[in-house]
């Protein structure tokens, strides 16, 4: 029999089951498309090669300071001229992101430049659409220039050719344009605009001479060909041994990390991503024991069929191709439409998804994701297709396999799949369970201050290092507190990426800290009643005043908890004086605030230093809090902002509330898509044994009435029905929990305030999943009861 005549006998059968077609189709559709949509977002994110020359030999170079739990610190020039030596490298560029305002006509722009070193073009293999690069020699003359981003270009000087030699005026800097960068190059930090060279940042003369991470430099390498990331992270290993004696004071209990571009970029969701493809997976492997169960309840009723096909010459071959065929055919209608539903879930997903997710602008469904779902309906047509054609066909060849032994054996085939429906259905739910219960556990974590109520305003002014500025920015703080509703305002130079430095801490008076007790501090300046705005309690002291103010002042600062117990355990730490390495200013504490977690929400506080900003005038963002809605503030706030500071440049309003579901936002997507799908498992579940029921009752209809006849009561019989589908799940779910125990390992890197062997949560999900077989079996068990007797007595 041909291919067309397969096809076409096929397509018949499953028109005359119309029924059965439909639930096939859907069912295995759902599975498809889950699985192609996932796969679309790991295609784009994991699998797809960056958009850069030879991007597999692309590596960032990290400073590490293990002891303080720091893996990933950018370094000083010093240390950078020393790993250059590496011969693991072709070249090695370093660079760093600032945030900027261009102020040109009609208004001032915010936006995001990269300092970077002549060669940092070469390394990343882009070309310019326009003009040229910035040379070694203009980078150490201190040439200001300017490469634009095609975007840039586009949007703010229309694609001008004449842009070339035009002087922007950047901050306090006027920088000549040399260049354009290609339409297709994408810039390491997505929202940078202009490249500059590294000798004309404002900080260079103040890092040219460090080895420590104080303004510190990210450093980007090319491999050389044939040289492995551990390779190389091996020779840097050697060099930061050598440099930890050459340089004890600054080099010492500190590493550097080599690690491919790619897993830079990916490694906050590569795990995650991973572990849904594998949940969807399961999802898929359960659709398709549905349909196994399905196919074989199908197949009681064709044996007839398939019997007078062998007696008309039919070899077994030919009956298990057009058994395939028809697996094959609803496969192929399913994948159809799987794709279709998948590029509107893959929409639907990347609309949802929060920017914090890398290379969202790069996930599209490609030649791999059809690839991938065509792979997905060709394993599911022989996954459920194949067991149920080999038994039909054997039936058919051999007669007098019809009998009760060959039901039976039908029948433990499809009470397996039920049960590895249950298992697979458990070890989704408890990894579900232990990721929402984790996602709890971070909600209920107390950051140390009170976002609710709280509006920010992330504000850049190119007066930020004037010293006349701390009185403007007062005079701007005390306009916003007469604002009506306004309870405290104030501002820090970062709320939450915070400026930490490794270094040590000496208390005047006390045995000078060796070397190799460096500690992580997090330096930062606040003005007016930050602390206030903001909710973080004062625990010892006072805050800063207006005797902190002026030339004469005696030097102070705020301390945190953290900071007391590291340093100062014993004593009053009000009064003492301390000085960090480097710096021989010895700062007097004049209070003791609360710790916050400002750099991880899951990471516990570090020692942290606040100056006041009369004394050290950095830039500055504000925190207003209100006695009501943030957001309904948020315009008299900003025409505060514009009639007391004409050159500030607000570049950002929101409330601190929304500033902290955003630091959690990714998790929490990735546990609700992880339990989206769980739910589907369960759903799947239910419906397998609901079908297995309701076609078992349809079997043992005989049986059923002659029970019946012979005195059975409806509970005897409901609970007949009952206690099979109660067996077949707990065995199931035995079998799931002994997996889920091993597996859910996987996922306790991701997990926070919870074990991966949580007992809550397993049994939460063994009593989801046992209430959803029960829900599964009352409508078969009822079937079972209305059962008719005599159509059995007659039959007997």
């Amino acid at each position: 029999m041909s291919l067309f005549q397969d096809l076409r006998f096929g397509w018949r059968a499953l028109r005359r089951n119309p029924a059965f077609a439909i639930t096939a189709v859907a069912t295995l559709a759902l599975g498809i498309a889950v699985n192609t949509t996932i796969f679309g977002v790991v295609s784009g994110v994991l699998l797809r090669p960056l958009p850069y020359r030879n991007a597999g030999r692309l590596a960032l170079l990290w400073t590490t300071h293990p002891q303080q739990n720091l893996f990933e610190q950018p370094t000083g020039l010093l240390n950078v001229q020393d790993w250059r030596a590496a011969r693991s490298f072709e070249a090695m560029a370093w660079f760093r992101d600032e945030p900027v305002v261009l102020r040109e006509d009609p208004e001032p722009e915010p936006m995001q430049a990269a300092f970077v070193s002549p060669n940092f073009f070469e390394i990343v293999g882009t070309r310019p659409a326009l003009g040229g690069f910035f040379t070694a020699q203009e980078t150490e003359r201190g040439d200001c220039l300017a490469v634009l981003s095609y975007g840039l270009w586009q949007r703010r000087f229309g694609g001008s050719r004449k842009v070339l030699g035009r002087v922007l005026q950047i901050e306090t800097r006027r920088a000549t344009i040399v260049g354009v960068l290609a339409a297709d190059f994408r810039p390491l930090a997505q929202a940078t605009q202009v490249w500059m060279p590294h000798t004309s940042a404002s900080f260079f003369a103040d890092t040219r001479t460090l080895r420590v991470p104080k303004f510190g430099w990210n450093v980007i390498a090319r491999l050389r060909h044939g040289v492995t990331v551990a390779q190389a992270q091996a020779e840097m290993n050697g060099i930061a041994g050598r440099l930890a004696a050459a340089w004890p004071r600054t080099n010492r209990n500190s590493g550097i990390r080599v690690i491919s571009l790619l897993d830079q970029v990916t490694q906050n969701i590569g795990q995650a991503l991973t572990l849904l493809q594998a949940a969807v997976g399961l999802v898929l492997v359960i659709a398709c024991m549905n349909l196994g169960n399905l196919m074989m309840a199908r197949a009681a009723g064709r044996e007839r069929e398939m019997a007078v096909r062998a007696s008309l010459g039919a070899s077994r071959r030919q009956l298990v191709g057009q058994l395939l065929t028809e697996s094959a055919l609803l496969s192929a209608i399913a994948a159809g439409m799987g794709f279709g539903a998948a590029a509107m879930g893959l929409k639907t997903l990347l609309a949802w998804a929060p920017p914090s997710v890398p290379r969202l602008n790069e996930i599209s469904l490609d030649w791999r994701v059809l690839a991938f779902a065509v792979a997905c309906s060709l394993g599911a047509a022989v996954l459920f297709g194949l067991a149920p054609a080999l038994r039909l066909s054997g039936t058919a060849m051999v007669p007098a396999q019809r009998s009760a032994g060959g039901t039976r054996a039908t029948r433990r085939f499809r009470n397996t799949l039920v049960t590895a429906e249950y298992a697979v259905a458990i070890v989704l739910l408890t990894g579900t369970g232990l990721l929402v219960r984790s996602l709890a556990a971070v909600l209920r974590v107390d950051p140390g201050f009170k976002s609710s109520g709280v509006l920010t305003v992330e504000l850049h002014s190119p007066a930020g290092n004037d010293p006349a500025d701390p009185a403007r920015f007062q005079e701007l703080v005390q306009a916003l507190e007469a604002i009506p509703g306004v309870e405290a305002a104030g501002g820090i130079s970062r709320y939450f990426q915070a400026n930490v430095q490794l270094g040590e801490v000496s208390i005047v008076g006390q045995p000078r800290v060796d070397a190799s007790r460096q500690t992580a501090v997090n330096y930062d300046v606040i003005a007016g009643d930050y602390l206030k705005a903001i909710g973080v309690p004062l625990l010892h002291g006072r805050y800063f005043g207006a005797q902190d103010d002026g030339p004469a002042a005696l030097p102070v600062a705020m301390v945190n908890a953290a900071f007391v117990h590291a340093f100062l355990p014993e004593g009053d730490p009000v009064g003492q004086v301390f000085r960090r390495g480097g710096d021989s200013t010895p700062y007097t504490i004049v209070g003791v605030f609360g710790d916050m977690r400002r750099l991880e929400i899951t990471r516990e506080p570090i020692p942290e230093v606040l100056w006041p900003h009369a004394q050290r005038p950095w830039g500055m963002s504000l925190a207003v809090r209100t006695f009501g809605d943030a957001a309904a503030i948020a315009g008299a706030v900003k025409s505060t902002i514009r009639r007391v500071n004409r050159g500030a440049v607000i570049t950002s309003v929101s409330t601190l509330d929304r500033k902290m579901d955003e630091r959690i936002a990714q998790r929490r997507f990735q546990t609700w898509l992880l339990g989206l799908f769980a739910g589907l498992a369960v759903l799947l579940a239910a419906m397998g044994i609901y079908g297995l029921l309701h076609y078992s009752v349809a079997e043992r209809r005989q049986e059923i009435g002659v029970r019946i006849a012979l005195g059975a009561g409806p509970l005897d019989v409901f609970g007949l029905v009952l206690r099979e589908a109660a067996r077949l799940a707990a065995v199931g779910m035995v079998i799931g929990l002994a997996a889920a125990l091993w597996l859910t390992r996987l996922v306790a890197s991701m997990l926070y305030g919870v074990s991966a062997h949580d007992p809550t949560t397993y049994a939460g999900a063994l009593l989801l999943l046992g209430v959803a077989a029960l829900a599964a079996s009352v409508v078969p068990a009822r079937r079972a009861v209305a059962c008719d007797p005599l159509p059995a007595l007659r039959g007997e």
